[in-house]
């Protein structure tokens, strides 16, 4: 059924149309018009919206039992979040300690290579953590979509460390030089970087759908 607001709104144009044929002077049925109208339109807007129907018992469970479920999942998740930033940092260190001569290249290399073998372990805990079936509809398409970023992040990023471990190589390098090794490292770093990793919207999304909003009292 249509609501009070659009019934006034119908009444009022009913009204204009037969006052058009009743009232001889068109000036003074514009004038009356335009006063019926802005009259009408304020009383359209003063009508409160609405008060959304209040979740049943059933409802709340089911949104606590949502929360729940990606808690636990977005835990876990957040672990292999930490381990990639963790990474990261590390990758950043080797190449600061070579450059400012605290260690040599063989070091840097053996560095590298170790910290590849990390990258890959977090970049397949990643792909492994899959978003719980209990998840429903758009909870689990969200879970999904962080997972996927992630994982395309943790792609990257190993990428990246697994390069320049290639480059560092002293078998492979084609200078002796630490100071062109290290340029050619941060090159490659440069290079190879991924963007970074943005969840906010996502997360925020999931946040608002197992948020069961308040509810005043009648």
């Amino acid at each position: 059924m249509p609501s009070y607001k659009y019934i006034l709104l119908g009444l009022v144009f009913f009204a204009l149309l037969l006052l058009y044929r009743w009232i001889p002077s068109r000036k003074v049925w514009a004038l009356f018009s335009l006063t019926l109208l802005f009259a009408g339109a304020a009383a359209f807007w003063s009508f409160p919206p609405p008060p959304p129907p209040k979740m049943t018992e059933a409802e709340r469970a089911e949104i606590h039992q949502q929360q729940e479920i990606f808690t636990a999942w977005y835990d876990e998740h957040k672990k292999n979040i930490t381990q990639l930033d963790y990474n990261w940092q590390q990758y950043h260190n080797i190449l600061e300690s070579f450059k400012e001569g605290a260690i040599d290249i063989q070091t840097a290399y053996v560095r590298l290579r170790a910290l590849t073998e990390d990258a890959k372990r977090t970049r397949d805990a990643v792909e492994a953590h899959i978003p719980p079936l209990a998840l429903i509809g758009i909870n689990y398409d969200l879970c999904a979509a962080v997972r996927q970023k992630t994982l395309a992040y943790a792609d990257a990023q190993q990428q990246a460390i697994s390069r320049t471990r290639n480059a560092a190589d002293p078998a492979q390098l084609l200078t002796r030089d630490p100071a062109e090794q290290s340029r050619i490292l941060e090159d490659t770093m440069i290079r190879e970087s991924p963007p970074g990793l943005f969840l906010a919207d996502e997360i925020s999304t999931l946040r608002d759908n197992l948020t069961i909003p308040p509810e005043k009292d009648e």
